[in-house]
């Protein structure tokens, strides 16, 4: 996981409830699908979890490996997991 900008924000262009964004750090931009759940700005700071990363299971869900997919038509390559200050 690491921790991207978002340098560019708009909405998915075949889901009204999708964002397409794209995060940048230092060595990488890496575009991101994401849903209505969190919608962020340029600027914003956001955890990214990357491809190969495994989100730990929990009460409701079980672990999980981050891949790079395709939805609706656009290549996401990470989730974003949420802003950090």
């Amino acid at each position: 996981m690491k921790v991207m900008t978002c340098t560019k924000a708009e909405k998915h262009p075949k889901a009204d409830k999708l964002w397409v964004y794209d995060f940048t750090d230092e060595t990488e931009t890496r575009q991101v699908v994401a849903n209505l759940t969190n919608v962020y700005v340029v600027g914003d700071r956001v955890t990214i979890a990357v491809p190969g990363d495994v989100i730990p299971a929990n009460d409701t869900s079980p672990a999980y490996e981050i891949k790079d997919v395709v939805i609706r038509g656009v290549p996401s390559f990470g989730m974003a997991l949420g802003k950090v200050e």
